[in-house]
């Protein structure tokens, strides 16, 4: 093989609802409480629409999808403007000029999007190439929120 991953780090998935929702003003809910929710996903066989419906169907529920969107600022455009709700990992930007709300998620376990490292075979402590992932973990450890697996 001529690169070898190692896991790097494991992101929460928050439930995204739209300024004013019931679930809004949560500091944590489990994802069941949005059940009967519409949901907004990634297009079909894309990996955040099937984040969405594992993440759905481990909470024993089937998503009723309302919309979908090519990348996490369309869907948080389409939840801003209330056609339902959905996941969005902790670190994906979100255009802050939306009216969207992150609620974390309590379910046990959280769904999280896992992040490897890849490099090129043998690399890996190159000075540049371990810095930089050094740096990833480093401003990762800062935050409470998100699990540096490598170590």
């Amino acid at each position: 093989m001529r690169f070898e991953q190692r896991p790097l780090l494991a992101e929460p998935l928050d439930l995204l609802v739209p300024v004013g929702h019931s679930l809004a003003g949560c500091d944590s809910v489990a994802l069941t409480e949005a059940a009967t929710e519409p949901w907004i996903t990634g297009r079909a066989r894309i990996t955040h629409h099937l984040v969405v419906s594992a993440a759905c169907a481990a909470a024993a529920f089937t998503p009723r999808i309302a919309g979908q969107a090519v990348d996490f600022p369309g869907v948080a455009a389409m939840v801003a403007h209330g056609f339902g709700v959905s996941l969005v990992p902790r670190l994906a930007f979100l255009p802050p000029e939306l009216a969207v709300v992150r609620v974390p998620l309590h379910d046990d376990p959280v769904p999280v999007r896992r992040h490897l490292s890849a490099v090129r075979r043998g690399s890996a402590e190159h000075p540049v190439i371990a810095a930089g992932l050094d740096a990833i973990r480093g401003l990762c450890r800062e935050r409470t929120d998100i699990t540096v697996l490598d170590d």
